[in-house]
């Protein structure tokens, strides 16, 4: 595993616990609450890491899906049970728990239900639906060559900007090109982005295309712009600036995803190859990134059942 991987695995993790601990702090908005998109950093990260598997790797369905079971559902289950004990009752409240047990919670992206107990889980079938779609790209990169593969990154883009120009995010009731932006049509070109980052770090790495450290610089620090702008937007002007304006609401999301990839880059191919003994900070950072994204939101959670509010 690329100790940078790991680390951002913790940064992620910790960019997403601070968004939700912001209005401790303040009640304005400031780039602590931009900190929602450390879950397309994730994303990211997620097609990275499969990335080698559907360029390269054949994948054996049963064991596959054992070990993607036993990665998320678990710890993911005791988090919910815990979830479950300290949210307030309400009269759907057992219904809720059978569709978050199914990842059903975010089939009509209701934020009342998907966001119930967690505000985080409403990732997680996006990333599960990502998972089960592996092997498909698998079968179809083999059977039909990498230029197929390719080919459908254009087609992915474009089902996004449909899905926004589609969609109605102010309205109270969901519509159904709404939904879909919020799972795996809506978000695959986040997964792409990982993707691609993928294959530009291979030819970097082994020398197909030559990169010195001075490219490695200009690469993260264009990075740290196109982030440092898309927060910025953010900040003065909110979700209802990104939703009000078609190309914001398709792409802000994609914009962050490649502000991220572009930050990752130099960090994956500058720790490749290193003693993991000298990064063992970076693999502590991604071994509880997973715990951290699933019950940070415990403290909230605790605070609103016994009617205290810090703001």
């Amino acid at each position: 595993m690329n100790p940078a991987i790991e680390l951002f695995r913790g940064i992620g993790a910790f960019m997403v616990m601070n968004s939700h601990y912001a209005h401790f702090l303040s009640s304005d908005r400031g780039v602590m609450n931009f900190f929602w998109t450390g879950v397309y950093l994730f994303f990211v990260i997620t097609g990275f890491l499969f990335a080698k598997t559907i360029l390269f790797k054949d994948v054996d369905v049963f064991p596959y899906a054992v070990r993607r079971f036993f990665r998320i559902y678990p710890l993911y289950l005791f988090s919910l049970i815990i979830y479950y004990l300290i949210t307030q009752d309400h009269p759907n409240k057992p219904f809720l728990l059978i569709k978050h047990i199914f990842f059903l919670n975010t089939v009509s992206y209701s934020p009342r239900k998907a966001l119930f107990f967690n505000a985080a889980y409403w990732s997680l079938p996006v990333e599960i639906e990502f998972y089960a779609f592996v092997p498909l790209l698998v079968y179809a990169t083999r059977r039909l060559g990498m230029k197929f593969l390719l080919s459908l990154f254009p087609i992915f883009f474009a089902i996004k900007f449909l899905l926004a120009l589609l969609s109605n995010p102010d309205s109270p009731v969901p519509n159904t090109a709404y939904v879909l932006a919020h799972h795996l049509p809506g978000l695959m070109p986040e997964f792409t982005i990982g993707i691609i980052l993928y294959v530009v770090y291979e030819k970097f790495l082994y020398g197909t295309w030559p990169l010195s450290s001075w490219h490695l610089l200009l690469i993260f620090m264009l990075g740290m712009v196109v982030l440092f702008s898309l927060s910025t937007f953010f900040v003065v002007y909110g979700y209802e600036g990104i939703n009000t304006c078609i190309a914001a609401n398709a792409f802000y999301t994609t914009g962050c995803s490649f502000a991220y990839a572009l930050i990752l880059l130099p960090f994956t191919l500058f720790s490749n190859g290193k003693n993991p003994r000298s990064y063992r900070l970076f693999f502590v950072s991604g071994s509880i990134s997973y715990g951290t994204y699933l019950f940070h939101n415990i403290f909230p959670r605790m605070t609103d059942l016994v009617g205290i509010h810090i703001m």
